[in-house]
């Protein structure tokens, strides 16, 4: 009859082909139990995959049938792993998550200067205003000028003294940031690392009016620093012997 079950070829298929007839029942039931036991299967290992002891990577064929991948939300990249990423030069790592978190509230002092970093190198025309912004909403945790001068220096080490400068002035005009001899000192080591001699002398000549003796010989000290690598000679021996003149060697 057209509706009874093939049970010869059931049985060739079960292994059984040169055994005696399987009654139409039992062949079902032996059929039935072999699709139970593998919907179990699919059951543990998605549950495997989905609690994380099995890489999905190797069974994606065992994904549902409609279903959608969900992609796990990006990880804040903080404390070793950002350092790693910056002492690593991978400033674009740094960067994308500085977008993820600058308006997530305080960061430690050192992942703020690797933003600082990776700002300067990547996208210098929003460091100024972003570290501003990001200080603002935060003014309790950063304490002044300390922070402000945490991030210069992180800034000058990009070599862009220019930056450094744009966002000290920023920090003093929207944030009230008091500037102390700190920041002089490190705006003219970098702007005589990079051979500005007219910068230096603009600095040097506001800090002389307002600053003691011993300030103004580490500034001098600080620039003759940055001449000698860069070069200029004579602007290095210029503050030698004006450091000579102050009582202190050089």
């Amino acid at each position: 009859m057209a509706s009874m079950v093939d049970t010869s070829r059931i049985a060739v298929m079960m292994g059984l082909d040169n055994a005696q007839p399987v009654e139409p029942e039992i062949a079902i039931s032996a059929v039935l139990d072999e699709l139970l036991w593998f919907a179990i299967g699919f059951a543990v290992i998605q549950g495997l995959i989905y609690f994380g002891f099995m890489p999905k990577k190797y069974f994606g064929f065992l994904a549902p049938i409609g279903g959608k991948e969900n992609k796990a939300p990006k990880r804040r990249l903080t404390g070793k792993l950002r350092c790693t990423a910056g002492s690593a030069g991978k400033h674009s790592i740094v960067l994308e998550a500085w977008d993820c978190e600058k308006s997530a509230g305080p960061l430690p002092l050192d992942t703020l200067q690797d933003s600082a970093r990776a700002l300067a190198l990547l996208a210098p025309e929003r460091l100024a205003s972003e570290l501003i912004a990001h200080l603002a909403c935060s003014r309790a945790a950063y304490p002044q000028p300390v922070t402000t001068n945490a991030l210069l220096e992180a800034v000058v080490q990009s070599s862009r003294p220019d930056l450094a400068e744009t966002f000290a002035k920023a920090a003093e005009e929207e944030l009230g940031v008091n500037l102390d001899s700190r920041t002089r000192e490190i705006l003219i080591g970098a702007f005589a690392a990079a051979g500005d001699e007219g910068k230096v002398q603009e600095i040097e000549g506001k800090e002389s009016n307002a600053s003691a003796d011993d300030a103004v010989v580490r500034s001098h000290l600080l620039a003759i620093k940055g001449f000698l690598k860069c070069g200029k000679l004579d602007a290095a021996l210029q503050r030698i012997v004006a450091v000579r003149s102050c009582g202190s060697e050089v």
